[in-house]
């Protein structure tokens, strides 16, 4: 078993661990894109159940860094301001993380968007858009800001249906969201099922 575990390489070039998790923070990883763009179609349509309309990755607006937002909408969302949010899911489990992960639940996902505030989002104009980042960390954490949004989407969503669970009904989606999008994030950095076999062989 040991001589299997220092074999097989992942397709990013990392060997396999024990704990397999490098797939989360991946860049090579193809479920990193499947879990962002499930989190960001679940906040669109929790938004039209709000009865607030928004389109996903908005051609007019982009962060300083040149990148499109994730998503706007297309009314008012407070004050008569549109609302624009971006969505990361940093990995608590990554070594660069892990001494801010221990502070608390939530520590790390608060971090980075302290972070991308100051760095990303400085050119958008207070006046007319709401700067909001929703931030869920590997395992399941959400900042605080997002939770706060999240819960006056929940609410805006009962009053619309008269369904006073929507709020728990919209946090298991995401949390089951991202941790569908997680596994696909480990499973797509292994080698492929032949490689594997072809190491097996060796033993």
């Amino acid at each position: 078993m040991s001589r299997f575990k220092h074999s097989v390489r992942l397709v990013c070039g990392e060997q396999v661990n024990a704990a397999g998790t490098h797939g989360l923070s991946c860049r090579k990883s193809a479920g990193r894109h499947f879990r962002h763009n499930a989190v960001n179609d679940l906040i669109k349509r929790a938004l039209a159940s709000a009865e607030t309309p928004a389109i996903l990755e908005p051609a007019s607006l982009s962060r300083s860094d040149g990148k499109r937002l994730d998503g706007l909408s297309i009314v008012p969302w407070t004050r008569g301001r549109a609302l624009v949010w971006d969505f990361t899911c940093p990995d608590t489990l990554v070594l660069s993380h892990l001494n801010r992960a221990v502070v608390g639940p939530s520590a790390v996902a608060n971090e980075a968007e302290e972070i991308q505030k100051k760095s990303k989002y400085s050119s958008l104009s207070p006046l007319s858009i709401v700067r909001l980042h929703t931030h869920c960390s590997g395992d399941g954490a959400v900042a605080e800001s997002a939770l706060d949004f999240l819960q006056e989407l929940g609410r805006r969503i009962a009053s619309s249906t008269a369904e006073p669970r929507l709020f728990s009904f919209l946090m298991q989606r995401l949390s089951v969201a991202v941790q569908r999008g997680n596994a696909v994030c480990v499973t797509a950095t292994t080698p492929s099922s032949s490689s594997l076999d072809n190491d097996v062989a060796l033993l």
